[in-house]
């Protein structure tokens, strides 16, 4: 079985019935892989203030908490991956990667897990920079945005 770490944003626009989104959770479950969530993700699912004012998104928050296989923690050797991967990132783009995105792809490395997302901007250069293995489901940005509107 595979692990497979889906990036927050999936989890998003699942709960907002994306097709895609919702085909690439039903897919890896389908197939046995095991899903991983980072607490930063927990904090993340937790941050809109939508949780204060709608026990409904609240609970569905937590249903994607409770739902995963493991939440990993993030350990000393998260961390020190993330910071690798931070300053790997600067030094190939010049510019700072987010330490939410560094610790995610971090888990994901460690844990030897795919990292499912729509954020090639950040992810998918980490595949030549430290051999992440980051998949996209979204097949089109433009009906996505259409679809969020």
């Amino acid at each position: 079985m595979s692990n497979v770490l889906f990036d927050t944003n999936i989890y998003l626009y699942h709960y907002q019935k994306y097709p895609d989104a919702v085909d690439a959770i039903h897919t890896e479950l389908n197939k046995g892989a095991i899903i991983l969530l980072s607490v930063v993700q927990i904090s993340e699912l937790l941050s809109t203030t939508a949780v204060d004012h709608d026990e409904t998104i609240r609970t569905d928050m937590e249903s994607y908490i409770s739902s995963v296989h493991r939440v990993v923690d993030v350990t000393e050797g998260v961390a020190r991956k993330a910071a690798e991967i931070r300053r790997l990132w600067k030094t190939c783009t010049g510019k700072n990667l987010k330490l939410p995105d560094a610790i995610i792809a971090a888990t994901a490395l460690l844990h030897k897990a795919s990292l499912v997302g729509n954020n090639d901007k950040d992810f998918a250069p980490l595949h030549d920079m430290v051999g992440l293995d980051y998949r996209n489901p979204i097949k089109s940005q433009e009906e996505l945005r259409e679809f969020l509107r």
